[in-house]
This record gives C-alpha cells, sequence and structure tokens, in this order.
C-alpha cells in the first residue's frame, strides 16, 4: 500500500498542468528476451551504467534490454509506453523464461536512472 501511495506522490511531482494525462492503456509489455550484437548498443548501455552499484555486466545488460525495448516501443508507436511488473515475487515466477537473466534489483536499479520514472523516490 504505502509502495502505491509513493507512486502517486511521485507522479504528482511531474505532473504539468498544461499536459494532458497520459493514457497508460496504450503501453506494451517489457520483453526480457530482446537482444542486440550491434556494438552501439553495448557501449551505450555500459556508458549508461558507469559508476552505478551492483553488478556491472547484469547491469549493462539490463540496461540494454531496457533501451531497446524503449526503441522497439517507440518504432510500434512513438505515443506508447513500457510498462514493467515491480513486484519482486513475479520475477521469481518467470526467471526460468528469461534468457538475458534480467534481475529485479537490476532492473529496479536500471529505472532509477531514469528522471520520470515512477521508482524515483
Amino acid at each position: 500500500m504505502a509502495e502505491t501511495e509513493e507512486y502517486q506522490d511521485n507522479w504528482e511531482w511531474f505532473e504539468d498542468p498544461d499536459e494532458p494525462t497520459p493514457d497508460l492503456e496504450n503501453s506494451i509489455r517489457i520483453k526480457f528476451n530482446l537482444s542486440a550484437d550491434d556494438d552501439r548498443v553495448v557501449l551505450a548501455a555500459s556508458e549508461l551504467v558507469a559508476g552505478m552499484e551492483g553488478n556491472k555486466t547484469q547491469n549493462a545488460v539490463c540496461m540494454a534490454i531496457v533501451l531497446l525495448n524503449l526503441y522497439r516501443c517507440y518504432l510500434i508507436d512513438p505515443e506508447k509506453f513500457v510498462v514493467y511488473v515491480r513486484r519482486k515475487g513475479n520475477y521469481q515466477m518467470v526467471f526460468r523464461y528469461n534468457r538475458n537473466r534480467v534481475a529485479w534489483t537490476s532492473l529496479l536499479r536500471v529505472f532509477r536512472l531514469c528522471p520520470y520514472s515512477a521508482v524515483n523516490s
């Protein structure tokens, strides 16, 4: 319950009275099995997580997956959002289907870098 209240407090901080409320139904779920061998994606992910605490390799893989999902979403529809589950238990259940081994902690760590993420506090 406190997590919901925290999210609402954070979202209000970003609200702009001149902008319409985002259509959260216009979203796609994050896909953890995306990967790219392109050196530009690997380099961008590594640069973005430089200096971040935790496992450097896991953070870079997670950042690359987030970047690829954002790009995929943009190609589908620039107005769409990428959504992900914040409940830790959901990642334990689907971990065996997650070939990139994205962990809950790494995912939240990466999303904390984004200034508009609901994870920020």
